[in-house]
């Protein structure tokens, strides 16, 4: 079963790669409860702020709710877990997150579901 990517689509006007964003939480929690990233991230722009740095466009949370983990691998957790990507791999019970970092947490996450929602400012 694949990760349903749509609504993350029609806010990105893609599929998010995550480069640079920041895992801001992770919660682990036991079936029937489901656990959760939560992946700020966004669009990177064509144009530069008077700092120098590439703009950000369609700044959101991403959310990840995960329902039955039936494997986890994490480490590194710190104060900012920058990622370098997000990847989804498909496995015979469901999906795997794999997070790929260039500062802090990285591993995998694999669940029976994964669902993908979007969080708007208005809602963190």
């Amino acid at each position: 079963m694949s990760i349903d990517w749509s609504d993350a689509i029609a806010w990105f006007g893609r599929k998010p790669d995550f480069h640079d964003g920041e895992v801001l939480s992770v919660e682990l929690r036991r079936s029937p409860q489901k656990s959760s990233i939560r992946v700020l991230a966004w669009n990177t722009g064509g144009t530069v702020d008077h700092r120098g740095y590439l703009t950000r466009e369609r700044q959101v949370v991403v959310h990840l709710s995960l329902d039955g983990i039936v494997e986890q691998d994490l480490r590194g957790w710190n104060h900012q877990n920058v990622l370098l990507s997000l990847e989804e791999v498909e496995t015979d019970s469901g999906s795997k997150i794999e997070l790929q970092s260039s500062f802090g947490l990285e591993g995998t996450v694999a669940a029976n579901s994964i669902v993908v929602e979007i969080e708007h400012p208005d809602d963190y």
